[in-house]
């Protein structure tokens, strides 16, 4: 799922590309590969409204961007969006953040803490009918 260049851990020592010795205070850099995620990969709670649509996906388990429009009847307060990833599960439950990051609706807390196979986030206020909501989230495994 993901590469590292050099080899070591982190800030402590090893060799190679991105390794380093002592404690320098860099790190190795990441690529997240996978699989490029698709709007099927996200499924919206009934909260966004019964005709509300993901689009605009992009990334893949590790890293990802996605657009929610809500729409129709049925919106309540902190509906969700649970992405089945992509690549199968993880061997233990990856560490992972989200938030808002754009759209035409009011700003707000996106929260949850993703499983081994599944991560349920929740919007954390009252989608608007029509309005978009740009969700960013980035998994690391641990």
């Amino acid at each position: 799922m993901s590469t590292q260049r050099g080899t070591g851990g982190g800030f402590g020592g090893g060799s190679g590309a991105g390794g380093g010795g002592g404690s320098s205070g860099s790190a190795s850099r990441f690529t997240a590969t996978g699989t490029t995620l698709v709007a099927g990969d996200f499924a919206l709670s009934a909260g966004w409204g019964n005709t509300a649509a993901v689009s605009a996906v992009s990334g893949n388990d590790q890293s990802f961007t996605l657009t929610v429009t809500a729409n129709g009847t049925g919106i309540v307060a902190n509906p969700t969006v649970t992405l089945t990833f992509k690549d199968g599960a993880w061997a233990a439950a990856p560490g992972g953040l989200a938030k808002m990051t754009g759209g035409t609706g009011a700003v707000a807390d996106v929260t949850g803490v993703p499983g081994t196979t599944t991560w349920i986030m929740t919007f954390n206020d009252l989608p608007i009918a029509a309005d978009t909501y740009i969700i960013s989230g980035m998994v690391m495994g641990r």
